[in-house]
């Protein structure tokens, strides 16, 4: 996450000479679909199980990256921000589908720190 981050950060100030609050609201959705993702996790890994909600969050963050790996001087805004909403949405729900299943396996004496 921090390296597709860092990255688009990147290539949105020095290849597309946005300037930070330009770049910030461009990377926004990212942020938006985290937050969206989480509750929504937890709906998909009653139903869906822990496994098959990690591989749609992987194939997410695939897309993202291909989406953004595509993306050169004449990236449009909608193809940016579509790339930063699939990130947010796998970013999200990959990382509440690892807790959960850590903590789910974690001893009663060791649930505070493997959920840390």
């Amino acid at each position: 996450m921090f390296g597709a981050l860092f990255v688009g950060s990147y290539f949105l100030q020095e290849v597309l000479a946005l300037d930070p609050l330009q770049s910030g609201l461009r990377v926004l959705p990212l942020a938006v679909m985290m937050v969206v993702a989480a509750p929504v996790t937890a709906v998909l890994l009653r139903r869906q199980g822990p496994r098959r909600t990690a591989l749609t969050a992987l194939a997410l963050v695939s897309s993202g990256m291909v989406l953004l790996a595509g993306a050169d001087r004449s990236a449009a805004s909608p193809a940016m921000a579509g790339a930063f909403l699939l990130l947010g949405a796998g970013f999200g729900t990959v990382m509440v589908t690892a807790t959960a299943v850590v903590v789910q396996q974690a001893s009663t004496d060791d649930v505070g720190v493997s959920g840390g």
